[in-house]
């Protein structure tokens, strides 16, 4: 039986590699670019009371829409105030540095019932815009329990009290 040799010239090789490489390279630098790598950014200092805040890498939205990330979480040693436990760095694009304002509050939320945490920042008109490192003040959300909730669902869909449905399914004397 008869061979068959392919040769394929060391030039076409070299070229295909230089292909290649310039294809993963702008595929890395499209996904950098995207990411908001290139934008310039400051960052502000928030204080929250409680262990179950934001994760480093959770969003910060102004106002619903994303400008940034969480890049630090850290706990503060000796706090003067007890809801000011946890300081979360935001790192938040340059360009709506003028939008938050010294009147401006940022609340922890939560995408869904139990999803993940975010900051949302409530812009302001008032006030002058916070300086880099400055500190945007912190405004506590209501969370409500899950007997809370299953109360509010039973309200919302017209279920009877629990105490009612408790009483009447209690067996009755008979004399």
């Amino acid at each position: 039986m008869a061979e068959i040799t392919i040769r394929i010239p060391d030039k076409a090789i070299k070229i295909a590699a230089v292909v290649l490489g310039a294809v993963v390279l702008a595929l890395f630098a499209g996904q950098l670019w995207s990411s908001g790598a290139f934008r310039p950014h400051y960052e502000l200092q928030v204080f929250v009371p409680k262990v179950d805040g934001p994760l480093v890498g959770s969003q910060v939205r102004l106002n619903g829409l994303p400008v940034g990330k969480i890049s630090k979480v850290q706990f503060e040693d000796h706090p003067s105030d007890p809801d000011r436990t946890i300081r979360a760095t935001l790192r938040i694009e340059k360009q709506y540095q003028s939008a938050i304002r010294t009147e401006a509050t940022a609340r922890l939320e939560r995408i869904g019932l139990g999803g993940e945490r975010f900051v949302n920042i409530q812009a302001a008109r008032e006030g002058d815009p916070i300086p880099a490192g400055g500190e945007i003040q912190f405004t506590p959300t209501y969370e409500p329990t899950a007997l809370e909730f299953m109360d509010f669902l039973a309200k919302r869909f017209g279920c009877k009290d629990a105490e009612k449905t408790s009483s009447e399914t209690k067996p009755h004397a008979v004399n």
